[in-house]
């Protein structure tokens, strides 16, 4: 008998609301089928106009936050933050179809903001996990929150 691999269903996209933008999401990325409650309301309140800075998307999931802040933002330079290295494969192609090689942003698979210099982000844009494979709780997110007061400058 011969086995047979299927077709991987992944990655899977959809349009971003009110954008032209294509979302790509592979393997067990959050909020991989269409904009979740959490990120609607986030991107409400997203500042623009902010000149050149730094802004940091953690646990972005597809990056949706970093996208539209850089999409706003447009001499702003957005480092991705995450563990997942799925994540960081689905923004970095939603980052490159909506900008192309021209606008530059970083990618990094970390632990919260374990590997960022103290006071390096003007601005933080987190959509908190409340789970981490099997377990629910609000430990990750006290984490984010902790480490993001360490790497905001302080003004």
């Amino acid at each position: 008998m011969q086995l047979v691999i299927p077709a991987s269903p992944y990655p899977v996209s959809y349009r971003l609301e009110e954008t032209d933008y294509l979302i790509s999401n592979y393997a067990n990325v959050f909020s991989r089928d269409s904009l979740d409650i959490g990120t609607r309301f986030f991107l409400q309140h997203l500042p623009q106009g902010l000149g050149a800075c730094d802004i940091i998307d953690l646990g972005f999931g597809n990056g949706i936050l970093g996208l539209m802040a850089a999409k706003r933002n447009p001499l702003a330079t957005v480092h991705f933050a995450d563990e997942f290295f799925m994540a960081v494969a689905s923004v970095k192609e939603n980052f490159y179809r909506a900008f192309g090689q021209e606008r530059k942003a970083t990618y990094r698979v970390t632990d919260c903001l374990v590997n960022f210099e103290q006071d390096s982000a003007d601005l933080i844009l987190c959509n908190p996990h409340f789970h981490q494979h099997n377990t629910v709780g609000d430990q990750i997110a006290i984490n984010m929150f902790k480490q993001s007061r360490k790497v905001l400058t302080h003004i």
